[in-house]
């Protein structure tokens, strides 16, 4: 008797599930494709900080601290293994060779300001201020934050004097919140104006690292924690990135080494080892983007001696440590590789891209660190990647071999 196909027979339960699961995605789509026209279609809706003036506006003041031009370092190698490479790093090149811009950074005051947590949003009149989102105004594409802007038409909270703006969208994001979101403390502590003012975050959707790195850059008493709904202020201060949301500031990434790291790489007795020479950083504790072929990938790390670290299970400094500590950094793009700008000079990145999904932030932080990168595009599966571990292999000895 022959082996007949195999059915697999699904409970009631599970079917339900399964179309209420499709039938909130379709609704999903729905709601974000209206938010998408209502953004497009919203005159005024978004206005650049550059284009208002004291005699457009009496509401909205820009003070520029500064000016970031192309300020990236060369990277003094990389690898480049296949046609993939070739055309990504070609194509990174081109766009840092052969583009040039200036960045004007600084404090934004808006006056009668409006905004609400735990989607950061601010309104000002009927505008936002697309520096003040860190020109993600995609951000309303969100039903979230779309629903959190029309939460400031509604009665407020609490109203406030003066208080500073710090949080972006998409800030508890590790990657965002490190590179680009808390460097911007600096500008608030190299101006006198703002000593004694308090600075707002939501009490939702604050990460533990939020509250860690805020603390290790000496600003948390100052710090006013407020639910969700929407506020008031008077005058908020909104301090803008240090440079284009695709772009890296030097002195942020400066700043962060002397803030996070400082004197506290001399670590305390009780502390966890972290000293790894070469590390793979795993996405075992993500929803997306993990490793299909654990067993394979397992043993070509146990191959070479690479550590396989979490970063969920490190504070900020250990994170920092680890990184610092390390001579070769292998990981799948996601948000842990902003550690990055913590590595030294003689390090080397080999960053695994799913494909469809690559950007050029992390060879960025490279160039900034002037480490030697290396790239690896591999095939997804439902957000989820296989990784041809010959050729991770090939680039890992290229990387051992010309360290």
């Amino acid at each position: 008797m022959g082996l007949g196909k195999v059915i697999r027979v699904t409970s009631i339960k599970e079917r339900f599930f399964r179309q209420l699961k499709s039938l909130y995605h379709k609704a999903y789509m729905g709601l974000t494709s209206q938010c998408y026209k209502y953004q497009l279609y919203k005159k005024n809706g978004f206005v650049r900080i550059h284009n208002i003036t004291e005699s457009t506006s009496t509401d909205i003041a820009f003070t520029i601290k500064g000016y970031t031009e192309k300020n990236i370092k060369k990277l003094p190698d990389y690898f480049i293994d296949d046609v993939f490479q070739a055309t990504l790093l070609v194509k990174f090149e081109d766009e840092l060779v052969d583009s040039s811009w200036s960045y004007p950074y600084g404090i934004i005051e808006l006056k009668n300001a409006n905004f609400a947590f735990p989607y950061v949003i601010h309104r000002v009149g009927n505008v936002v201020v697309k520096q003040a989102t860190g020109d993600c105004e995609y951000c309303l594409c969100q039903p979230r934050y779309l629903l959190s802007y029309l939460s400031t038409l509604l009665p407020k909270k609490q109203s406030f004097d003066s208080v500073i703006f710090l949080p972006l969208p998409f800030f508890e994001n590790y990657y965002h919140w490190t590179i680009e979101t808390l460097p911007r403390l600096k500008l608030i502590a190299d101006d006198e104006r703002f000593n004694r003012l308090p600075i707002v975050l939501p009490k939702q959707r604050c990460p533990e690292f939020v509250y860690e790195s805020i603390a290790l850059a000496g600003f948390s008493d100052r710090i006013i924690h407020l639910d969700k709904g929407s506020y008031h202020a008077k005058q908020l201060f909104i301090p803008t990135l240090y440079t284009n949301r695709s772009e890296l500031s030097l002195d942020a990434v400066q700043w962060l080494n002397d803030k996070i790291l400082g004197g506290r790489l001399k670590e305390d007795s009780g502390a966890k080892e972290l000293n790894y020479e070469r590390i793979f950083i795993s996405r075992e504790d993500a929803d997306s983007r993990r490793i299909l072929n654990t067993g394979e990938m397992d043993e070509l790390l146990n191959t070479f001696g690479i550590t396989k670290v979490v970063m969920s299970d490190y504070s900020v400094v250990e994170q920092a440590r680890i990184f610092k500590n390390a001579n070769l950094i292998v990981g799948i793009h996601g948000a842990a590789l902003a550690n990055v700008v913590y590595c030294n000079s003689e390090a080397t990145l080999l960053e695994i891209f799913m494909d469809g999904w690559f950007t050029k932030a992390f060879y960025n932080l490279a160039r900034a660190r002037e480490m030697a990168y290396g790239c690896l595009l591999c095939e997804q599966d439902k957000g989820n990647i296989h990784v041809d571990t010959n050729k991770l292999e090939e680039l890992i000895n290229k990387a051992i071999n010309e360290s």
